[in-house]
């Protein structure tokens, strides 16, 4: 299926649209790429989020690489910090299939996910750089 282009909108880092039945809730989470953002997607009766949608940021088990040129992994570090904010029961959908699930929820990722594990700046850089 093609989208036509006039069919797209910009939206600013932090924006909230609305989707049908859906806000979507734009978070920032540069350190993969500049731009990185994740999508929080909420039913229109005010409840819990019903997804998260990851992207690159966050996998089952691992993060995405900020290893490259334009990537920061001081950046990615203080994203993770964003999504570890978010209730424990949110289910979150990465960009990737690489683990042994297709998706998990924050609050299980932060107790056994290394990265979302590190306790400070210093032991995420020593993880990301092994």
């Amino acid at each position: 299926m093609v989208i036509p282009r006039s069919s797209l909108k910009k939206t600013s880092v932090a924006e909230e649209v609305r989707v049908g039945k859906l806000d979507i809730q734009m978070i920032h989470t540069p350190g993969h790429t500049p731009g990185c953002r994740c999508m929080l997607i909420r039913p229109d009766t005010g409840g819990p989020a019903e997804a998260l949608m990851t992207g690159d940021t966050l996998f089952v088990g691992t993060i995405g690489r900020c290893d490259f040129p334009y990537s920061s992994p001081r950046g990615h570090f203080q994203s993770l910090g964003k999504l570890k904010k978010l209730p424990d029961e949110t289910v979150f959908y990465p960009g990737h299939d690489y683990g042994g699930a297709k998706s998990n929820t924050i609050g299980r990722e932060k107790k056994t996910n290394p990265f979302l594990m590190a306790k400070d700046i210093e032991d995420f850089l020593h993880l990301v750089h092994r």
